[in-house]
């Protein structure tokens, strides 16, 4: 019997470890993604041939939906103000219009592209003659120092 207890614990001090590591890389991605500049950013550029609010069953009040000749995915740019929303750090899409050409950086990871294939929810910076139109919020560095700070805490109990 303790024999079985002895396994089971090597058991989960191997997953904590596991899972401790998984969360310190992650951590360390989620940081270095935030701080990324503009220039290493994918960038497309061309004439917006759709704005709005909504964009086939896709409805969203905080949300523009922005396409761009060239491009085959619809832009979803968020845009909400409200207390607890991760509120873009400049915005002034409502101020853009169809036919205006507008540069866009973004960025879609995989998981993003298979969700919802005809979005592109990374979009980081939007630029209209060289005046910036939306950036993204500078997401706080609180949450990928709270999972590498978690995964650490995981290591040390478990080892």
């Amino acid at each position: 019997m303790t024999d079985t207890l002895h396994q089971r614990k090597k058991k989960m001090m191997g997953r904590g470890i596991g899972v401790g590591i998984v969360a310190i890389i992650m951590g360390i991605y989620m940081y270095s993604r935030s701080e990324k500049p503009r220039e290493e950013f994918e960038s497309v550029t061309g004439t917006i041939t759709y704005l709005d609010k909504s964009y086939g069953p896709y409805k969203n009040a905080k949300t523009r939906f922005l396409k761009i000749e060239g491009y085959d995915k619809v832009f979803s740019i968020f845009v909400g103000h409200d207390p607890g929303d991760f509120s873009p750090k400049s915005e002034q899409i409502d101020k853009l219009a169809v036919g205006d050409v507008v540069a866009v950086y973004h960025s879609g990871t995989p998981m993003q592209r298979k969700t919802d294939p005809e979005l592109d929810k990374g979009i980081q910076f939007l630029e209209k003659n060289g005046v910036l139109y939306y950036e993204k919020a500078i997401r706080t560095n609180t949450s990928p120092i709270f999972l590498s700070h978690w995964g650490s805490s995981l290591l040390c109990f478990h080892l």
